[in-house]
């Protein structure tokens, strides 16, 4: 039984090694165009400064912008696995002593629609759907009108 093992084993491994021999070369989806050593990315080409009134929504279930500066270095804006800054202030215990608007109802329903005491781990990580607003000029012409 340990021979037809081992003849099996030994098989299956030249059989990989065949396999793997004969593949094409992977090839890059830049084509011939190679990189640079030192990738080294671009200064920032267009000039933002925080906006001095909150935008308007422009269509229906956009999410809210933030409104404020944040800066990525500072404590009280710290969104990791063990905290998450931004409940500090937007979160339902919260949000009244510190003048900001609270945090959707929708974060803290569960998939079975139940509400929740505490956010759903789904909403957690902010700034995956809400960004900074700022104004900046348009990279190209854009003619969009927002719903009203």
């Amino acid at each position: 039984m340990k021979k037809i093992a081992v003849v099996i084993a030994v098989c299956l491994v030249g059989g990989l090694a065949v396999s793997c021999a004969m593949q094409p070369p992977t090839q890059s989806l830049r084509g011939d165009v190679a990189m640079q050593a030192n990738n080294v990315a671009p200064p920032e080409t267009m000039p933002a400064k925080p906006a001095k009134k909150l935008f308007p929504r422009t269509f229906e279930g956009q999410v809210p912008l933030i409104a404020h500066k944040v800066q990525v270095d500072a404590e009280k804006y710290t969104i990791s696995i063990t905290k998450n800054g931004c409940l500090g202030c937007h979160d339902k215990p919260n949000y009244k002593k510190e003048e900001a608007p609270v945090t959707s109802k929708t974060h803290y329903t569960a998939a079975d629609g139940t509400e929740q005491e505490t956010l759903v781990g789904k909403w957690y990580f902010c700034t995956q759907c809400h960004v900074v607003q700022m104004e900046v000029a348009p990279i190209v012409e854009n003619t969009f009108v927002g719903t009203k």
